[in-house]
């Protein structure tokens, strides 16, 4: 009765060891997820301020896809939001990784604002434009193993402001 008592035991520990092993595993890949979802939500906020300020998608032509996006503001100032390779990351990563930039340029001045950075760690990302005032942004952040796509649709906010004009 003894024996049987241990082996059960045994068996009973066994089991428990796998089931944390491999529970242990999952909870850090979902908590890589969820850290790389957060960032995404930080970033959208900052390039949903920069591209709300826009009347007008310049690139992409309403239905194509471009890995960057220009707008024209209300005071006639171009926006590029484009993508920057960081050779870092690519060679931590295994493969191209990205940061995304936002330069604005002042037509009138002919002078360009310092660039500043939006997202970094960003394997993929397009922009398509549905019409002169939305674009739709997608892409897919990596970090290490974890990787973490979305898709967003940007609508211009003063896209009829210059119509009074």
């Amino acid at each position: 009765m003894m024996v049987a008592f241990f082996v059960l035991g045994m068996l009973m520990g066994g089991c428990f060891q796998l089931f944390s092993f491999f529970t242990g595993k999952q909870v850090a890949n979902i908590s890589a997820r969820f850290q790389l979802q957060m960032e995404v939500r930080r970033a959208l906020v900052n390039l949903y301020g920069e591209a709300q300020e826009g009347i007008e998608v310049l690139k992409p032509d309403p239905g194509s896809t471009l890995p960057y996006l220009v707008l024209r503001d209300l005071v006639n100032d171009l926006h590029l939001i484009f993508l920057r390779k960081d050779d870092k990351l690519t060679e931590k990563n295994g493969s191209d990784t990205f940061r995304l930039w936002s330069v604005v340029y002042n037509i009138e001045k002919g002078t360009c604002r310092e660039p500043h950075e939006i997202l970094s760690g960003i394997r993929t990302m397009n922009f398509t434009a549905h019409g002169f005032g939305s674009v739709v942004v997608s892409g897919t952040l990596q970090e290490g193993q974890a990787r973490y796509s979305f898709l967003n649709m940007i609508r211009l906010k003063n896209v009829f402001s210059e119509e009074g004009k």
